[in-house]
């Protein structure tokens, strides 16, 4: 079942998906739109059936090619890992994500 992404992870996430300075109510909005696309990205859905809660399918997706397009998914998994975060593979996944930004299955749990 999904998850939102919130608490420790979320600031971890929050830093590297900001562009640029961001009100209070902008960072709610991003955290919208990363839930949404951890959503498609863990259930396997298509972007068509993104939850209105995150976002239109369309603002999401386009979110998500944003972040491609920065490598901010890499920064995330680096930060998380140095932030005492373990990532697992599931299957014949990558951890990282390929530069055409394909869609990983990843377990992230900290680490004691």
């Amino acid at each position: 079942a999904f998850q939102k992404i919130d608490g420790d992870l979320w600031e971890i996430a929050k830093d590297a998906s900001r562009q640029r300075s961001c009100t209070p109510a902008d960072i709610g909005v991003i955290q919208g739109l990363f839930n949404g696309i951890l959503y498609v990205l863990t259930t396997g859905c298509t972007w068509y059936d993104v939850p209105a809660n995150h976002g239109t399918k369309s603002t999401v997706h386009r979110y998500h090619l944003k972040l491609c397009e920065k490598w901010v998914y890499q920064a995330i998994f680096l930060d998380l890992l140095r932030s005492g975060y373990k990532i697992q593979r599931h299957g014949n996944s990558e951890i990282f994500l390929t530069g055409n930004c394909g869609a990983v299955s990843v377990s992230i749990s900290r680490t004691v």
